[in-house]
C-alpha cells in the first residue's frame, strides 16, 4: 500500500511550486516508508526524481503536472517497481496506491498484445491497461486501488477508486484556477493550497450525526472525497464531474441467482471466497490475518489454514471489561487452526495517549471509536507482517447488523392497528428502566425499534445510524450556526436509497445501502486510516467484487431465516469452525466508551470539552455539552458515543481549523 499525491495545472504561471509537491508527498510518508518518488512536467520540461526526462514529442502544450509518490514495497521489493511509473514512451504516467489480484493474467494478455514489462508490479499493468481500453480499464481490475494516470499527449489527468471504497482518494480545485490537486489524504492537499479552507458546516452536522462524513463531503469546504466506484477526469476546460462506473444496486437486478447445478449455496460461496483468500495471500512479505472469534475474522483464517502454506500469524484486541473482551473466542479459533497468536489489550490511558494521532490520521473528519481498538491491531500485527488480512464485509453481504433485524420487526408492526402501535413503544421503555430487570439493553433496542417503527425506511435507516439524532444536535448547537445547516444528512440518506429503491427486497435495499454508505464511508475509511498510520496494508477477501456481486444476487433467506443472520456464513461457520463459533452473537469491533467516560476518563473528556477555550464553543452551546456530559455520568442517557465524536471534533479543530 502506499500514498499518492499530485496535481494538473492550465494555469500560467503554474500555482504550484516543486516544494509544494515534495510536501505533499513527504506527509503521506507513513503510507509508505520504503520509496518515495516525484515527477514534475512543464511545457518542455520534466525531471523524474530530480533527474532530467526526455518529454515525449505530442505533449500537450501549456500543462504543469505532478505525481507524488510513497512507496509501501509489496510485491518486486527491487527498485524496478519505483512510482511514479510510465509505459513504453513515457506518454501515459501513473502514481498508483493498491493491488490488483489479478495481474498475473492481465500481464500475459498485454505481453500478448505486444507490451513490455519492466517490473513484476501490479502498477505497470495500469499503463498498459489504459493504453489499450482508456478509462474502461477499471472494469478489468480485480482488487483495491486509488491512482491518478497522466495522459501527456491528451492533456489530460484521471483519477479512480476502487468499486467498494477500500483506498481513499481527495481532490480540490485551487479557487479561481484552472489546477487540481489530489491526495490519499485531505491534509496533503492543504501543502499547495493557497489558504487554509473554511470549516463545511452541513460536514460537521454529518460527523455529529454519523460519526464519519459521507463523500464527497469533507470537513474542509471545497476538499472532496472521491466516492467509491467513481473516476475523474481533468482537462483544464472545467470544474472536473466524477463519474460512477459500478454500484452495487446494479449487480442486485442484473445478476442471475446462483446456478442450482454448482451444489449447495454454501459450497458455491466457499469456493469463490477461498478463491478470494487465496488472491490476497499473494506477497513477496509476510502476511497475517486480523482475529476477533467472530464469524467473518474466523472463515478468513479458516481459508488462509485451508490454503496450506504454512502456519497463519493471528493477532487480536481485547479489554479489561469482560463483555467486551473477544480475546477467548479469537484464542479458540487459533488454536483450532494452530496459529502463531498474539494479543494485547487496549485500557482506558491509551485513549487520551492516541486520540491526536488518530485524528491527525482521519483529517478528513472521522470519530468512530473502533479506529481505537483497529490502530492497535494494526500496530501489533506490524512488528511481525507486512499485510493482514481482516474480515470486514461479511456483515454487508450477509445481513449481519441488527438493523436487519429491527428492519424486519418494524415490517410486521406496521400491520398492527394503529392503537397497538402508539401503546407498545412506552411499555418496551417503561420495562427498560426498570431496575434490576433481565435484558434491559434488548428491551431498549426494542423501544427504539417501536418508536421508530412508522417512519418511512430511509428516515429509519437515518435514525439507527445516528449517534446523535436531530433534536439532540439542535440542543448542542448555537442558533447561528444551526440557521446555516441545510438538512444534510437526511437528503445523504434519501439520495443513497434512491439508488436502491429497486431492489427486490428489504435485506438487499439495506446490503446496498450499507455498501455505499456505511462500509465504505465509515468501516473502510477507519481500517485505512488506521493501519496506515502503522504503514501495514490491509486486504478484505469478503470484498472481492465477484464474491460481493454473487452475495448480491442470492435470495434474503440465504442470510436471514426467522431471527437468524447470516444464515449461509452459520452453516459454514459450523462446517469450518470451533464448536459455538457459529452461533455467537454480533458483537462488533467497539470500545467500552459509555463506562470509561463514566469513570476513568471522564475527567479528561470534561477537561477537553468543558474549558473556556474549548474550539468547539464557536459551535456548540457551552452549556449544552456540560449537561450532555452530565447526563451521560449520571446514566439518564448513554452518550459515549456522543463524547468521542465531540473529542475529535475538538481535537480536529485544535489541528486544521
Amino acid at each position: 500500500m502506499c500514498g499518492i499525491a499530485g496535481f494538473a495545472s492550465y494555469d500560467q504561471p503554474c500555482p504550484v511550486q516543486p516544494e509544494q509537491l515534495a510536501e505533499m508527498t513527504r506527509l503521506l510518508a507513513h503510507r509508505g516508508p520504503d520509496d518515495a518518488g516525484l515527477l514534475q512536467i512543464a511545457p518542455g520540461f520534466a525531471t523524474l526524481d530530480g533527474r532530467p526526462l526526455e518529454v515525449p514529442g505530442g505533449t500537450r502544450s501549456g500543462l504543469h503536472a505532478g505525481l507524488g509518490h510513497r512507496r509501501l514495497s509489496i510485491l518486486d521489493l527491487s527498485p524496478a517497481g519505483h512510482n511514479p511509473l510510465a509505459n513504453e514512451d513515457g506518454s501515459i504516467w501513473i502514481t498508483y496506491n493498491g493491488e490488483v489480484y489479478n495481474f498475473g493474467e492481465l500481464r500475459v494478455e498485454l505481453e500478448r498484445a505486444g507490451h513490455r514489462f519492466r517490473s513484476r508490479t501490479d502498477t505497470e499493468c495500469l499503463v498498459h491497461l489504459y493504453e489499450d481500453h482508456g478509462d474502461d480499464l477499471v472494469h478489468r481490475l480485480r482488487g483495491m486501488y486509488a491512482f491518478a494516470l497522466l495522459d501527456l499527449r491528451r492533456g489530460r489527468l484521471l483519477l479512480a477508486r476502487d468499486r467498494l471504497g477500500k483506498k481513499p482518494l481527495f481532490w480540490t480545485a485551487i479557487p479561481g484556477s484552472r489546477t487540481l490537486l489530489f491526495g490519499s489524504e485531505a491534509k496533503s492537499l492543504l501543502a499547495a493550497l493557497p489558504r487554509r479552507p473554511e470549516l463545511d458546516p452541513d460536514a460537521l452536522d454529518q460527523l455529529l450525526t454519523f460519526g464519519y462524513i459521507p463523500a464527497p463531503d469533507t470537513l474542509f469546504a471545497g476538499i472532496y472525497a472521491l466516492p467509491p466506484g467513481h473516476l475523474l477526469a481533468f482537462d483544464g476546460s472545467g470544474m472536473p464531474d466524477p463519474r460512477p462506473y459500478w454500484s452495487p444496486a446494479d449487480h442486485v437486478a442484473r445478476e442471475a441467482p446462483a446456478a442450482p447445478g454448482e451444489g449447495p449455496l454454501e459450497d458455491q460461496f466457499l469456493a469463490r471466497f477461498e478463491e478470494a483468500v487465496r488472491m490476497r495471500m499473494v506477497a513477496d512479505v509476510p502476511v497475517g490475518a486480523f482475529l476477533s472469534g467472530g464469524i467473518d475474522s474466523s472463515l478468513v483464517v479458516a481459508a488462509m489454514a485451508r490454503a496450506g502454506t504454512g502456519p497463519v500469524r493471528t493477532y487480536a484486541i481485547g479489554f479489561d471489561a469482560p463483555e467486551w473482551d473477544e480475546r477467548p473466542h479469537a484464542l479458540r479459533v487459533a488454536r483450532h487452526f494452530r496459529t502463531e497468536h498474539r494479543e494485547l489489550v487496549v485500557r482506558p490511558a491509551d485513549v487520551e495517549e492516541t486520540l491526536q494521532l488518530l485524528v491527525r490520521h482521519s483529517d478528513e473528519g472521522f470519530a468512530d471509536s473502533s479506529m481505537l481498538p483497529t490502530y492497535f491491531v494494526s500496530r501489533l500485527a506490524r512488528e511481525e507482517v507486512k499485510v493482514a488480512l481482516s474480515g470486514d464485509g461479511g456483515d454487508e453481504l450477509f445481513a449481519g447488523y441488527t438493523h436487519y433485524l429491527g428492519e424486519r420487526l418494524a415490517r410486521q408492526l406496521a400491520r398492527l392497528p394503529v392503537p397497538l402501535r402508539k401503546l407498545l413503544p412506552p411499555v418496551a421503555s417503561a420495562l427498560a428502566r426498570m431496575p434490576g430487570l433481565p435484558g434491559r439493553g434488548t428491551l431498549r433496542r426494542v423501544a427504539r425499534v417501536l418508536r421508530d417503527s412508522g417512519a418511512p425506511m430511509p428516515e429509519r435507516f437515518l435514525l439507527k445510524r445516528s449517534l446523535l439524532r436531530e433534536p439532540e444536535r439542535l440542543a448542542l448547537y448555537r442558533p447561528e450556526f444551526a440557521a446555516r445547516l441545510t438538512g444534510r444528512p437526511r437528503a445523504v440518506v434519501r439520495g443513497f436509497h434512491a439508488e436502491v429503491a429497486g431492489c427486490p427486497d428489504f435485506v438487499r435495499q439495506i446490503a446496498c445501502m450499507d455498501l455505499r454508505f456505511y462500509l465504505p464511508h465509515d468501516m473502510l475509511m477507519k481500517v485505512d486510516h488506521a493501519s496506515m498510520a502503522c504503514s501495514l496494508e490491509v486486504r478484505t477477501p469478503f470484498l472481492d467484487h465477484p464474491l460481493v456481486e454473487f452475495a448480491l444476487s442470492l435470495p434474503a433467506s440465504a442470510k436471514i431465516q426467522g431471527w437468524t443472520t447470516k444464515v449461509l456464513l452459520r452453516r459454514l461457520a459450523r462446517r469450518l469452525l470451533p464448536p459455538g463459533i457459529a452461533e455467537r452473537r454480533k458483537q462488533g469491533f467497539g470500545v467500552p466508551l459509555s463506562a470509561w467516560f463514566r469513570d476513568d476518563l471522564a475527567t479528561f473528556a470534561q477537561a477537553r470539552l468543558c474549558a473556556s477555550g474549548a474550539r468547539i464553543s464557536a459551535f456548540l452551546r457551552p452549556e449544552a455539552v456540560e449537561a450532555l456530559l452530565a447526563r451521560h455520568a449520571a446514566g439518564a442517557a448513554d452518550a459515549g458515543h456522543g463524547v468521542w465524536t465531540l473529542l475529535c471534533l475538538e481535537t480536529w479543530l485544535g489541528m486544521f481549523g
